[in-house]
């Protein structure tokens, strides 16, 4: 009797857990109901933030707060797909951590099943839970299930109970299964707006025109920097910008119209030049690449860049390097035909000269002396010519604190001692003790140079004035002559090397002087310009800085 009663015991125990089995199974279900009903209504809030990193925040807040779980994760997988990036989880203590700054090997066996596809869930029990450290920080259960866009593995979520303890619920795993779907879904489209967003950045603030087109020529974008060029430009074909363009390329000899042709040779440059002005081209250059889907292109690019800066500048330098050639080769040539003058040059000033002495009447000896004055020029041109190659092969130039007022006065003693300077009414008026930066030398050159000029092209008894004057940045030097005068047309030209006035063709200048004098000044950072009138006179001024160019 005791035995039915206990076996009725037994029955009746396991009637009642098998009851509440079921209302436990029903209990369940509807909490699950109503979690999905939360999980819609999370995900349209999901899909309204603004970025991966507000979508991670929010996905870990809201998988506490409103489906109720304890310390949630996202990790993601790089675009190498050998590394984890986290971004959002709960510590131990409860609180929101930034995880952005971590990376982990895909190395682990669970998550490797996950990436291959050949798990999607992981569920352990009584189990040790960790902080952010690997540090054990208790034991619970533990849920990591693979975030998923479509089929394809983008990181990981993970989920455990350490704060609550509670016990894993019947649906938690498959809950967490659709969350996992629904954040790796949604992770993947922010992240590919926000490499579009990039992307589109870059296209518009580059400098070069680009140009999408579709498989059939038809435009599908084009960046600012193409709108602003082609401004008006229909944008219904490409071949409406090839006819726009419309132009030949030069690289290859070939006009490129046709669309087929551009898009069978990808790895081809083309150049145009579109004229801007007289003689003036604007230089583009083109290239195509494509973006391909399955090996078939879905897009093409079309890129032109202004290289008209590109290719001035490569011409300015072969122009240059053709400049520094002749500039050597002219320096060779003078300097040995100055030095093989010389020779025959002092043979002839000497013969002139015993002839001059044992001529036998006067008109012989005048042969004699014009026979001297004509091989004086010669020497003469040949050493302005050797000063003139000098100065231009003279890459450095050392300027110095010099006293120019020293130099002025001392260059006007040494030309009223010359020919017929002893002839002219000298006018000083030079401030003392004027430092300015020059190459003293050169500069004494120079000054000499222009008061030959002075007194060639005067007459005897005419004056000729050396005045000088400061201010906070420059020293200035004006040399003035009561001359024949210069034309107006004609100032600029009389610094040009061999340029000489038209009255002045009969006498004896190199017209190399005023050249040497004017790239003097230049390279001593000063300026140098001529003011005149005819039959009154004329006026060299030279500005020189008075302290070192900090360029």
């Amino acid at each position: 009797m005791k035995n039915n009663t206990s076996m009725k015991n037994d029955t009746r125990q396991v009637l009642l857990n098998k009851i509440a089995d079921l209302q436990q199974y029903q209990y369940d279900a509807i909490e699950f109901q109503h979690k999905l009903e939360i999980l819609q209504s999370i995900s349209r809030d999901l899909d309204r933030t603004q970025s991966f990193d507000e979508l991670c925040r929010y996905g870990v807040e809201f998988g506490i707060r409103q489906l109720g779980f304890d310390r949630m994760s996202f990790w993601f997988t790089d675009d190498k797909r050998e590394h984890l990036i986290g971004t959002f989880g709960i510590d131990e203590n409860g609180q929101m951590r930034d995880e952005r700054h971590e990376r982990r090997k895909l190395d682990h066996e669970v998550i490797v099943q996950f990436s291959i596809g050949k798990s999607d869930l992981h569920v352990v029990e009584d189990t040790p839970l960790y902080n952010h450290f690997a540090e054990p920080v208790g034991t619970g259960w533990l849920i990591a299930v693979p975030l998923l866009d479509g089929d394809e593995f983008v990181g990981y979520l993970s989920c455990d109970n350490l704060l609550s303890q509670q016990p894993i619920k019947s649906y938690y795993p498959k809950l967490l299964q659709l969350y996992g779907a629904t954040i790796g879904y949604l992770a993947r489209n922010k992240q590919s707006l926000a490499r579009t967003r990039l992307f589109h950045h870059a296209m518009e603030q580059s400098q070069a025109c680009i140009c999408f087109f579709d498989p059939f020529g038809h435009i599908t974008y084009l960046n600012a920097t193409m709108i602003s060029r082609f401004h008006g430009l229909s944008l219904s074909h490409v071949q409406e910008v090839l006819d726009a363009l419309n132009h030949q390329s030069e690289a290859e000899s070939t006009t490129v119209t046709n669309w087929d042709t551009l898009i069978t040779d990808l790895n081809r440059h083309y150049e145009w030049r579109i004229p801007v002005g007289d003689k003036r081209y604007q230089i583009l250059d083109m290239s195509i690449s494509t973006i391909a889907e399955d090996a078939e292109p879905t897009q093409y690019i079309m890129r032109l860049e202004d290289v008209t800066l590109r290719r001035d500048a490569e011409q300015q330098r072969v122009q240059l390097q053709l400049e520094h050639e002749r500039a050597e080769l002219l320096q060779t040539f003078v300097t040995h035909t100055a030095h093989d003058f010389k020779t025959p040059l002092s043979i002839i000033n000497t013969k002139a000269y015993l002839l001059g002495r044992y001529a036998p009447d006067e008109k012989a000896r005048e042969h004699t002396r014009i026979i001297e004055a004509q091989s004086k020029h010669i020497e003469y041109l040949l050493e302005d010519m050797l000063e003139m190659v000098r100065l231009q092969s003279q890459s450095t130039w050392y300027l110095q604190r010099t006293n120019i007022s020293a130099v002025l006065s001392m260059s006007v003693a040494n030309a009223q001692l010359m020919g017929q300077g002893n002839a002219r009414d000298w006018q000083l008026d030079i401030v003392p003790n004027i430092i300015a930066m020059c190459d003293e030398t050169w500069f004494s050159k120079a000054i000499r140079n222009i008061l030959e000029n002075a007194i060639a092209y005067s007459e005897d008894g005419s004056h000729i004035k050396v005045s000088t004057s400061l201010d906070a940045d420059y020293a200035y030097v004006d040399i003035t002559d009561s001359g024949i005068g210069i034309a107006e047309d004609e100032l600029e030209l009389i610094f040009e090397p061999l340029y000489r006035i038209n009255d002045a063709r009969t006498s004896r200048g190199t017209g190399l002087g005023l050249a040497i004098t004017k790239q003097v000044v230049e390279r001593s950072g000063g300026k140098i310009y001529a003011t005149s009138e005819l039959g009154v006179g004329t006026t060299i001024h030279i500005a020189l800085p008075i302290r070192q160019s900090s360029v």
